[in-house]
């Protein structure tokens, strides 16, 4: 005979009474309760698997739950009922450390994997999957809110401006779907800067066309950002961005307060990681266009350096001796010296 003490609910509050579950040698199963004994089928009770030895529930018919703390009483019991579902393998291998550890080590490495191989490429199917209007309905007002908080008018003369967009016409590329367009802005605080967004509307700063020492620096630039066009890395960063959130929060559980501070640095690193390669996939399309119309990578290379040069300019001096190569992680662009081999293999 099986005696299991417990507490019993009954459904309709949030009331508790004292009961016992019993199964008698006859292998019938019945509850007891101060207000009598009632007799319960096999097939009414549903009997959750055991985790730890945390507390274990029967749910029975009409909604009663029956909760006890006797886990080994209740796998007794699972061994008595026909054709029981059992899941004690659930707690066979949870209560054995080496498959706990297994458990975690297939976890991260399959999550890492995810993360760092699955995420890149779901992100680019899709983003090659949706039509080209995604990105431009995306990118639509984007640069509304730009000129709202960071930009100002372009103080270029218009003779400037049409001179500039004629030389972009020699960069497009045909049959992509996309409406290029070329817009100037006063960077103010962003400074001497390019950008494209997701509709094919490319940003050059007043900064950076004066930091230019001729037009071919421009054209170059402007083949790398048409790259991020015609790559789709806005869209597909949206979709990393998104799965990456899912996959955070599927692993961790719910991110609170503390676990945010926790995750940020990891996330921070792997956001960097994709960014460049993103920029990577845009200075190939640059390489490309560079070498097809015989033009010197070296103006890409000469305009990089400069656009470095002013930002070391800009930040405070510290000793970079050492934190050189872990900022060159975290930064959004492959290191410099990196881009410079690429396009001036000699210098």
């Amino acid at each position: 005979m099986i005696s299991i003490a417990g507490l019993l609910y009954d459904g309709q509050s949030s009331r508790q009474i004292a009961a016992q579950l019993h199964l008698n040698t006859d292998n019938q199963l019945y509850l007891e309760t101060p207000e009598g004994r009632s007799s319960v089928a096999f097939s009414d009770i549903d009997i959750s698997p055991r985790i730890g030895n945390t507390p274990r529930f029967i749910d029975l018919s009409e909604g009663r739950r029956f909760e006890t703390a006797d886990n080994d009483a209740i796998d007794l019991l699972e061994t008595k009922i026909p054709n029981s579902g059992s899941l004690q393998w659930v707690h066979h291998l949870e209560s054995r450390l080496k498959y706990v550890l297994a458990t975690l080590v297939f976890v991260i490495v399959f999550s890492w994997g995810f993360i760092q191989f699955g995420i890149p490429a779901l992100s680019k199917t899709i983003a090659f999957i949706l039509p080209t209007g995604v990105s431009q309905s995306i990118g639509q007002g984007t640069l509304e809110l730009l000129d709202e908080w960071a930009f100002s008018e372009s103080e270029l003369a218009e003779t400037r401006r049409q001179e500039l967009r004629k030389k972009m016409l020699t960069v497009l590329p045909t049959n992509t779907g996309y409406t290029f367009d070329l817009q100037f802005r006063k960077g103010n605080a962003f400074g001497a800067n390019a950008f494209a967004l997701p509709d094919g509307t490319i940003v050059f700063t007043d900064e950076i066309i004066a930091l230019s020492e001729n037009d071919d620096e421009l054209i170059t630039v402007m083949a790398h950002e048409v790259g991020h066009v015609v790559h789709r890395h806005n869209l597909r960063r949206l979709v990393q961005d998104s799965s990456l959130a899912i996959v955070l929060v599927a692993v961790t559980g719910d991110v609170s307060t503390t676990s945010s501070l926790l995750l940020a640095l990891p996330t921070l690193m792997v956001e960097a990681s994709y960014s460049q390669v993103f920029e990577i996939e845009a200075d190939s399309y640059a390489l490309n266009y560079i070498q097809e119309q015989d033009m010197d990578g070296s103006h890409f290379v000469n305009l990089m350096s400069r656009l470095e040069n002013q930002h070391n300019e800009d930040e405070a001096p510290a000793d970079k001796s050492e934190s050189n190569r872990i900022l060159d992680y975290f930064s959004s662009h492959p290191p410099t010296k990196e881009r410079i081999k690429r396009f001036a293999p000699e210098s």
